[in-house]
């Protein structure tokens, strides 16, 4: 994504709109590109992307690059109920339900996206999905009230007990580290 440029997706008409916001000087421009067909009735938005379920099979939809949008069927998901749900950067966590049990995968595609590994963490708490990505790839996953996951892929997952900051403080990144806003205040967060 350009420095300047935003970009969120929406469903008009089933179609996937790509959302694009450019800063020029004091004006912002808006544009719109239809990226992907989709289901209207099937599908449904979050931030990043939308899962739309087709005959009880879950896609993920999603937008990745200026103008591109993949839809992939992910069978780790069928079954569920998917409750929440975020994309940023090549990494994407889902909350389902099924038989009322919460289950996190986290999807972490390769930078061509063509592939994908998929990790389920069972029996989780309900909980608002708290991440951000890096640049450089590294994920920072507050996985529950008392643990914050550190990763780029999932042969190696750190976690760190008791992060200063819990689900309603929003995690970002941005070219300079990796942030948590608490009330009025921003605050990096940096590893000793």
């Amino acid at each position: 994504m350009t420095a300047g440029v935003k970009k969120w997706p929406s469903v008009n008409n089933g179609k996937l709109i790509e959302n694009s916001f450019t800063a020029l000087g004091a004006k912002l421009v808006h544009r719109i590109l239809e990226v992907e067909n989709v289901s209207v009735y099937s599908t449904t938005m979050f931030e990043g992307g939308a899962i739309q379920d087709l005959l009880g099979k879950q896609h993920i939809v999603m937008p990745y690059a200026k103008g591109r949008c993949f839809s992939k069927h992910i069978p780790q998901l069928d079954k569920h109920r998917i409750v929440s749900c975020k994309s940023d950067k090549n990494i994407t966590v889902v909350l389902g339900e099924h038989n009322g049990q919460y289950d996190r995968f986290i999807l972490i595609f390769g930078k061509d996206y063509k592939t994908i590994d998929v990790r389920k963490v069972e029996d989780v708490a309900f909980d608002e999905i708290n991440f951000a990505v890096t640049e450089n790839g590294l994920c920072a996953l507050l996985s529950s009230p008392t643990e914050l996951e550190l990763f780029v892929n999932s042969q190696k997952v750190e976690v760190l007990n008791d992060p200063p900051f819990d689900s309603s403080m929003k995690l970002f990144a941005t070219p300079d580290g990796l942030f948590f806003i608490n009330g009025n205040t921003i605050h990096q967060i940096k590893k000793k």
